[in-house]
This record gives structure tokens, sequence and C-alpha cells, in this order.
């Protein structure tokens, strides 16, 4: 794969769907106990709710070690970034799934976009579309 450097320099971006329902931690906790492993992949977690189904999702983001940051929503998007750019991903599309979603200043978009900022060098075009759902 070409370098990132190239990448971002290409008249062609690769845009990836930043789903953000399933960020790399929901809970912040070790992955052998946190909200992925006890409720959304065991059939038997959010009280059997998708139990006909085998449990709610077959994979997972991967996991990360628990942060003591009070950030530490941000630093995951900001890994999520890097894991982007480290796969040759230029820019990201999200859905906006309110009107809130847009405006707050803690919302997943605004994470983003910071994330975006903190984790790409300046000399870089990074580019997120907007859908609104």
């Amino acid at each position: 794969m070409p370098e990132s450097s190239v990448l971002f320099k290409a008249q062609k971006k690769v845009f990836a769907h930043y789903f953000y329902p399933f960020p790399l931690s929901i809970d912040n906790k070790p992955a052998d106990a946190d909200y992925y492993n006890a409720q959304y992949l065991n059939p038997k977690g959010e009280n059997g709710k998708h139990a006909a189904l085998g449990g709610y999702l077959r994979q997972r983001p991967l996991p990360v070690v628990p942060k003591s940051s009070a950030d530490v929503r941000l630093q995951n998007v900001e890994i999520e970034v890097r894991m982007a750019i480290a796969r040759g991903i230029t820019g990201f599309t999200i859905d906006v799934m309110s009107g809130k979603e847009a405006a707050d200043s803690n919302s997943h978009l605004n994470m983003l976009l910071q994330a975006a900022k903190a984790s790409i060098p300046a000399s870089r075009s990074w580019s997120c579309r907007i859908s609104p759902h």
C-alpha cells in the first residue's frame, strides 16, 4: 500500500462509513467483561432480547485497553482515525441521526472532527461527508 502522504495527495479519496453506535469501547472496561462481550455477543445478553438470533452481534471492534482519562471517548475516536489512515482511508462518511448530533459539541460527529484534526498532519487534507438521516 502506498504511504499515507501519497494517498492524501491523490485526486481520488477512499471513504469509510463511520457508524458511531459501535465505538471501540462502550463502557471503558476490559474486553473480556465489557458491554460487547457481556451483552452484544452473548445470546443471553440484554435480557435475552436477541437470543433467537444467537446474540446482537457476531463481531466486535478491536478491543482497547481501558483508560483513566476523562476524554476516553475522544482518545478512542483518535485511535479509530489513525487505524483508518493506516489502512489507506482518507475520509469518512457519517450519518447524522439527529439535530442534536450535529449541534452538540460532545457528539460523535464533533469528536470525529476533533480526532481527525488531532491525528492528521496539517499538510494533509481529510474529508468528512455528512449524511442527514
